[in-house]
């Protein structure tokens, strides 16, 4: 039986054969997924038969051949495959009868933009699996009625009848990233857990949607000034509350995504200086409190001039990230890996001395019989390394003296580790 993350294929049931090949098309490239066609009802059942626990969702055509009328949603949710259906034309009351079957929405094909907004939600739907949401209300039918509707979508649901297991849910689960909380409940209200959940997560860890039957401008307000990043007035559209929650969790990737961004080097993936001074402090303490070593090594290029001169800005960008993927190696929980400038790059151990000199005389080996291929070239390429390994003392001091180091490399004939140890922990 496959498993929920294993799904990686896409149901198209569509008897237009320009429709179907266009979301093939569009499913492969921007999405990365497989898919399979049916153009009726039987091929539909067929394939849905054979196939059912690959299927991550189903894309149905409301009007087929051979099934009118929407005949196709039953034997497809009968495997359990969520389902999106599609259609030509927009009806209120058509509309109403098909979401009613918990299919997870209804979308026409009239535009560009439809398709964009179809793509949208299965990228979502794969996203979901891994996104915990908690649910926290004291009425039980609330609760069962949109933990029903998140599970619809991939979620991973949690509940609590009040604020005070929703506190420790949220200590049990501190990835969860979406709360929505109703303001009526016994003890702690909406407002004062929306209070207390800011004091530990900002906005841009878990989005807070406050819910209420209540729906004045002063509730929406307070919620909002308490913390809450959106509100929404019970009953809701499913749709709108799906949408509500959707744009809350794109925010919050779009703000990580910038985030991740600002910290990489654009050419080698690496940390770049900002992460590394953002990263190196929590380190180094982390190392004094466990009382363990700590290897600060800078390392450069040997003749990257040449190389830029030798083939051009191109082989040297080659040459960088050819350094920059040996290095990613290095990238482990605590170790620090950084590109710091032009052919420059530092890393940072917590290891045993012995251990890590051996792994950065390994570093330097390792470049030195790996060459970098570049399109019809291939060329060597050396580094030379400064290596401090001692009891964490302050940053800039280790960096300081590791540079001199790399510098005394530098002078004494290049590919080669200069190396101190101060006294051991």
């Amino acid at each position: 039986m496959t498993s929920d993350f294993e799904r990686d294929t896409v149901l198209i049931v569509e008897d237009s054969t320009t429709f179907s090949n266009l979301l093939q098309r569009r499913i492969a490239r921007d999405l990365g997924l497989k898919t399979l066609v049916a153009a009726s009802l039987a091929e539909a059942k067929e394939l849905v038969s054979d196939h059912f626990d690959e299927f991550i969702v189903a894309l149905l055509d409301l009007n087929l051949p051979d099934a009118p009328d929407g005949e196709v949603i039953a034997p497809v949710l009968a495997y359990g495959i969520p389902a999106i259906v599609f259609t030509g034309t927009y009806s209120d009351e058509v509309r109403e009868s098909v979401l009613a079957r918990n299919v997870l929405d209804y979308v026409t094909k009239e535009s560009a933009e439809d398709l964009n907004y179809l793509l949208k939600l299965i990228q979502r739907l794969q996203k979901n699996r891994s996104t915990k949401v908690l649910v926290v209300d004291d009425s039980s039918s609330v609760r069962l009625f949109i933990m029903n509707l998140l599970r619809l979508r991939n979620f991973k649901a949690f509940e609590a009848e009040n604020g005070e297991r929703a506190l420790e849910l949220l200590e049990k689960h501190p990835d969860i990233k979406l709360v929505i909380t109703d303001y009526h409940m016994p003890g702690m209200d909406g407002f004062e857990l929306t209070r207390r959940i800011r004091a530990k997560y900002t906005r841009e860890q878990l989005a807070i949607i406050g819910i209420s039957a209540h729906g004045s401008g002063a509730m929406s307000a307070q919620f909002l000034k308490k913390g809450a990043t959106d509100f929404l007035v019970k009953p809701f559209v499913n749709e709108e509350f799906f949408c509500r929650i959707e744009q809350n969790l794109e925010v919050m990737e779009y703000i990580e995504e910038i985030h991740f961004l600002s910290q990489r080097d654009y050419l080698t993936g690496l940390g770049n200086r900002r992460h590394f001074f953002d990263t190196a402090p929590k380190l180094l303490a982390a190392a004094r409190r466990e009382g363990k070593p700590v290897s600060i090594t800078m390392l450069d290029i040997d003749h990257f001039k040449k190389v830029n001169d030798t083939y051009g800005h191109d082989g040297g960008d080659a040459a960088l990230r050819h350094i920059a993927l040996i290095l990613r190696e290095f990238e482990a929980p605590r170790t620090l890996v950084a590109r710091f400038g032009g052919e420059e790059f530092c890393i940072i151990l917590i290891d045993d001395a012995g251990d890590a000199s051996q792994r950065i005389e390994n570093l330097r080996r390792r470049v030195a019989a790996s060459p970098v291929d570049w399109q019809e070239n291939s060329f060597s390429i050396t580094i030379s390394l400064g290596h401090l390994c001692g009891p964490p003392t302050e940053l800039e001091t280790m960096l300081v003296t590791s540079d001199a180091l790399l510098y005394r490399a530098k002078q004494n004939g290049r590919n080669r580790v200069e190396e101190s140890r101060t006294e051991a922990v």
